[in-house]
């Protein structure tokens, strides 16, 4: 239930990110103040919170393919989508889990549609409450 909450806050984030991007020009990197917290409501989670100072997630697999609607927006994942999904979360407040404070990187082989608008196929949370998104091939890393 948690991961599904957080995968649905990255969705949100790529939501942000989709903002000002109809123009036919490649976009450069940019970012996006996310600083939001989610309530810890399940007991057994709460225990882990309590007894530890980060949460760490790894993903990957294949998306089902098909439309789903993520805070009321239609996501629509195309067939044979592959992704890699981490998520480092520092524990300050076992009660609840910052989003500004966490960081992670969310890659898929084919982009997400939202609105019927393509999405990066690369989407990055880093520390500083910052979100950035990037147009990197699947499994490149990125140049600072």
């Amino acid at each position: 239930m948690v991961f599904r909450r957080l995968v649905s806050a990255m969705a949100l984030l790529a939501t942000i990110l989709m903002v000002g991007c109809s123009s036919g020009k490649k976009p450069e990197m940019h970012s996006v103040s996310v600083n939001f917290t989610i309530k810890v409501k399940d007991p057994m989670l709460k225990q882990l919170t309590t007894a530890t100072e980060q949460i760490e997630i790894l993903a990957s697999g294949e998306f089902a393919p098909g439309t789903y609607v993520v805070r009321n927006i239609p996501v629509t994942i195309a067939p044979g989508t592959k992704f890699r999904f981490a998520l480092n979360l520092p524990i300050d407040n076992p009660s609840e889990l910052s989003i500004g404070k966490a960081s992670g990187q969310l890659d898929t082989t084919v982009p997400m549609q939202m609105r019927g608008v393509a999405m990066p196929r690369s989407l990055k949370l880093v520390r500083c409450t910052r979100v950035k998104r990037q147009y990197l091939p699947f499994g490149k890393k990125s140049k600072k």
